[in-house]
Parts: C-alpha cells; sequence; structure tokens
C-alpha cells in the first residue's frame, strides 16, 4: 500500500535522527526480507504476501462480516494490507483507545492510534469506501473490570499477558 519512499517518510517523521547510512539500511530492508524469503524452503516454497493473501480469502470466505483489530503495528497492517492489495472485501477496522479517560491523544495507546493507525485506515477507505473504522473506548471497560473483581484468579488465565490492554479485550 505504502511506497518505499513513503515508509522512509513515516520513519522519519518520528526519528529524525537517523545516519543517511541507516537510511539507506532501512530502504534495504523491505526487498532483502523478500529476497531471503524466496529463498527458503518452507511451507511449498510460497512466499508471504501469497500466504496473506491465501488467509484473507479463507477468511471471507468463512465469514460474512470481516472485521479486524487494528493497531497500526506490523502485524495488523500486514493483515489489512493483504485485504487492500488484493482487493478483498473487509467489513470493519477497530481500534482500542483509551480517550474518555485521558482526553489525550499522545498517549501511548491513542497516539499510535491517531496519528498511525487512522491515517492508514483512510487510505484503506480510499480503495474500499465501504469500509467502516470504529474506535472502541476501553476506559470504561477497564474500570469496570478492575472494579468489579473481588478476587484475582483471573490472574492465573492471563499467563504472561499482564497488561490492562491485552486483559480487558481477552474477557469481552
Amino acid at each position: 500500500m505504502e511506497s518505499p519512499t513513503e515508509k522512509l517518510e513515516l520513519i522519519t517523521k518520528y526519528f529524525a535522527d537517523f545516519t543517511p547510512k541507516q537510511l539507506s539500511q532501512f530502504e534495504a530492508l523491505e526487498p532483502a526480507y523478500k529476497e531471503w524469503n524466496s529463498q527458503i524452503n518452507v511451507i511449498s516454497r510460497k512466499d508471504i504476501d501469497e500466504l496473506y493473501r491465501q488467509r484473507a480469502h479463507q477468511l471471507r470466505d468463512k465469514y460474512d462480516y470481516v472485521v479486524l483489530w487494528f493497531s497500526g503495528g506490523a502485524d495488523s497492517n500486514n493483515v489489512l494490507n493483504s485485504f487492500i492489495d488484493n482487493d478483498i472485501k473487509i467489513d470493519e477496522v477497530v481500534s482500542m483507545i483509551n480517550y474518555s479517560a485521558t482526553g489525550d491523544k499522545e498517549n501511548y495507546l491513542n497516539g499510535e492510534i491517531f496519528h498511525v493507525a487512522s491515517p492508514k485506515i483512510i487510505a484503506a477507505q480510499a480503495k474500499q469506501p465501504h469500509l467502516h473504522h470504529r474506535f472502541l473506548d476501553l476506559a470504561q471497560p477497564y474500570i469496570d473490570f478492575f472494579s468489579e473483581r473481588e478476587s484475582i484468579d483471573w490472574v492465573y488465565g492471563m499467563n504472561d499477558l499482564l497488561n490492562p490492554n491485552n486483559i480487558v479485550p481477552h474477557f469481552l
């Protein structure tokens, strides 16, 4: 979806202290990964883009309504691109925020959503105008979850995911 130049501009927008050599190394990453991936003899020699495309088709064929939890990070971005770049319909993208608790669009969780995820969704909507982007404000569910618990037994089911951003969605 993004050109190598756009990807580099996004990196330098937030991290401006790279040397020219480091920027050159960033530019070389994507082709290097694709080259390396093409030489690995796994999963019937299919490249990762093809696997993403196939999985997107499987999901679209299996479900009437496809929703993607989207943070704007690498994993959710790859999934979104597998739908958009292959013209496979995705119905809705949901991004978790905690804006009502903080009123701050710049904090840890909200900053990534408002400054990284939202622009990517707007670009995706240009290709799939029916795509709905919903913000799920989890501030109140967080408060309810932690204030309504009389016991901490829920901790045992969380393994290593003890982070409010992982805990509450797990129980929704």
